[in-house]
């Protein structure tokens, strides 16, 4: 909250002394110069050099700070992302693409920590500099500040609906580039099967239609925001030459002097930085939002297996499993398993024996509460599995998976990857009673 405030008002610091400048100007060559008093323009020039330096200061804070901010921001948003898809069912990940997935979490939360410091800083700072600037225009000379004003409701109209077809094309690019990210995360995940089965050429293609599909829709954004800023380039040469032809023409007339119209020149290029600093923060808002509405998209989706308000103790299992007229599909419409019967008592050694699709892995992924039965049910000692929390029921059950999957850890975390803080002699244990010890012990360090 200290640095929101500190940035905030930098901001109204920086735009005060951007209106001061011409003020400055103006005075300097209204009173100063005629009376050739070398003295009052060193003076006046210091003053002036000062306030650029404190304008320099001011400005660098508010960037590092507000960047900070941002950062922050960006921090907070991606671990509570994070966290809420760790919550997801695997229903959900059934569905979802490994690569969309790390597009939002990745570049999706950066674009939107650009928005939150650009956008409400560059907003306020633009606001009140075209404001103020406006305002002294309008006490200087209302007659060309009036030309200008019509010029910038034209513009304004325009720019509303150039910037609609921009977050179009903006948030076209961001589902694009999730493509890009699945389609080369899936090719690379089986890699091995790729090179197996010689299809490298095969993957290249798709991942090279995907990237075309990328480099098409950025080329229509491109386009618009090319448009966009050469158009804002265009007016501001007419704006100059309007006050050039209107300025001349008053001080030809004597309703105008030379120092007011200088002035009056440099509010003009004045006003216009915030505008070439909108056109700007348009592109990152149509980026930002694109990115927020998909980030959005992940958080309001509910996980499907949620855990009981007040679940059962997990202390003293015995392991009693029953499966009591269970059906299950992972298409509702399409069961896998009919009305299944199945008693399991406690230190019993069960073997399941099946063709692939049979439903093997499916019976251990219900008894983990990976996915719930579409009718029946599955006791453990005697209690509901939808009863137990699904962290404390997962402790409790030891799985060997069929894909094995190593994190970019030592050996000795991954084997202790289930059990926090395990000692040293545990994981030896572990790894013996794997057979894996003679393995370990010829490797570099143990």
């Amino acid at each position: 909250m200290t640095i929101l405030i500190g940035v905030i008002i930098g901001t109204f610091v920086m735009a005060g002394l951007d209106l001061i400048f011409p003020i400055v100007v103006r005075y300097l060559i209204n009173e100063i110069l005629p009376s050739k008093n070398m003295h009052q323009l060193f003076i006046g020039s210091g003053v002036l050099l000062f306030l650029y330096i404190v304008n320099f200061i001011v400005q660098y804070a508010v960037q590092y700070y507000g960047h900070i901010m941002s950062a922050s921001i960006e921090h907070d948003m991606r671990s509570e992302l994070f966290r809420h898809i760790e919550k997801l069912s695997f229903h959900y990940f059934d569905n979802e693409k490994t690569g969309q997935l790390l597009s939002r979490i990745t570049s999706d939360v950066t674009e939107i920590s650009d928005l939150a410091f650009r956008g409400p800083n560059d907003v306020l700072l633009c606001g009140v500099i075209m404001a103020g600037t406006l305002i002294v225009m309008l006490l200087m000379n209302w007659k060309l500040a009036i030309i200008i004003g019509t010029l910038l409701i034209a513009k304004s109209i325009h720019t509303v609906k150039v910037n609609r077809a921009m977050k179009k094309s903006f948030r076209k690019n961001r589902v694009k580039a999730g493509e890009v990210s699945a389609r080369a995360e899936e090719s690379l995940s089986g890699i091995r099967l790729v090179k197996a089965f010689a299809q490298e050429g095969f993957e290249l293609k798709r991942f090279i239609d995907k990237s075309r599909e990328l480099r098409d829709t950025k080329f229509e954004s491109y386009r618009l925001v090319a448009y966009f800023s050469s158009g804002i380039n265009f007016f501001t040469n007419i704006i100059n030459v309007v006050v050039l032809l209107g300025g001349g023409m008053m001080i030809a007339g004597g309703t105008l002097t030379v120092s007011d119209f200088v002035a009056f020149l440099l509010y003009v290029n004045i006003f216009m930085r915030p505008v070439f600093r909108l056109t700007i923060l348009a592109e990152v808002y149509q980026r930002g939002m694109a990115g927020f509405h998909r980030f959005e998209e992940i958080m309001k989706t509910e996980p499907l297996i949620k855990d009981s308000r007040e679940p059962a103790s997990v202390k003293d299992i015995r392991g009693d499993i029953v499966f009591e007229n269970l059906s299950f599909g992972y298409d509702p419409n399409h069961l896998v398993l009919h009305d299944l019967n199945l008693s399991i008592p406690a230190g019993q050694t069960v073997a399941f024996v099946g063709e692939t699709g049979a439903g093997k892995s499916t019976l251990v992924n219900l008894l983990l509460r990976f996915y719930e039965p579409t009718k029946g049910r599955i006791t453990l000692d005697g209690k509901n599995l939808k009863d137990f929390r699904q962290q404390d029921l997962r402790r409790q059950i030891g799985i060997v998976q069929q894909d094995v999957f190593l994190f970019s850890d030592s050996i000795a975390e991954n084997i202790s990857y289930g059990k926090e803080n395990a000692k040293k002699e545990e994981i030896e244990e572990a790894a013996r009673l794997a057979a894996a010890a003679s393995f370990l012990t010829n490797l570099p360090a143990g």
